[in-house]
């Protein structure tokens, strides 16, 4: 499963407890440089909610206490995923969180997923990394565009990822991401290009990866 793959484990996250202080849980944040961690019930097992250092600072400007409990400043107490959820609850789940919560079905906190680990894990898949250039392309509204643009590329090169882009509001045209392998020359791209060109196709963005993203 792709949540257990790239999920940190409970014993590598810094956690506090329901019955630990405010003053305890900045002092991890700022001994590890970290924007929040996880709260957790008082045998460590179960997940209540995140605890920020921006809003404990918010905090003490209004005069609170940091003897207070952490359970004071809690927050996203619904945010988490179960470690059997597929990618895309993952995926909008997490949203803008620095990292979402990972729990089994008895709400046992398991460990958690980094935003920056799912940016690996769609780098990967997209292989950004071991890609030459990439082409986002305009594909008509007929049901034969796509196929007829991948006929094209084929007579040149293969593939290493594609990813397909709905109409957005300023373009207002369907597009598709295609990324080319790293034996894939400048050269062989122009006339590739001029191809798709010759076809009515338009090549909208072409990006060098040749020296990383």
């Amino acid at each position: 499963m792709i949540i257990q793959s790239i999920m940190i484990p409970k014993e590598a996250v810094h956690t506090v407890t329901t019955k630990d202080t405010i003053a305890i849980a900045l002092d991890i944040m700022e001994d590890h440089n970290q924007r929040c961690i996880p709260i957790l019930d008082p045998s460590s097992t179960l997940y209540r909610g995140n605890i920020y250092k921006y809003h404990i600072y918010r905090h003490l400007v209004q005069g609170g206490s940091l003897d207070e409990p952490v359970t004071t400043l809690l927050k996203n107490a619904t945010k988490f995923v179960k470690n059997t959820d597929a990618f895309f609850k993952l995926f909008f789940t997490l949203g803008d969180l620095p990292y979402i919560s990972v729990l089994n079905d008895k709400h046992h906190f398991l460990g958690i997923i980094r935003h920056t680990d799912m940016y690996e894990l769609l780098s990967q898949s997209w292989k950004m990394t071991e890609s030459s250039y990439a082409l986002t392309i305009s594909v008509p509204d007929n049901v034969t565009g796509l196929d007829k643009i991948l006929k094209i590329i084929y007579k040149f090169t293969t593939i290493t990822g594609l990813i397909t882009l709905d109409r957005e509001e300023f373009t207002l045209r369907k597009r598709i991401m295609v990324m080319f392998p790293p034996n894939f020359t400048k050269q062989q791209l122009q006339k590739l290009t001029d191809k798709l060109t010759a076809k009515s196709f338009d090549v909208l963005e072409v990006e060098d990866l040749t020296h990383g993203i």
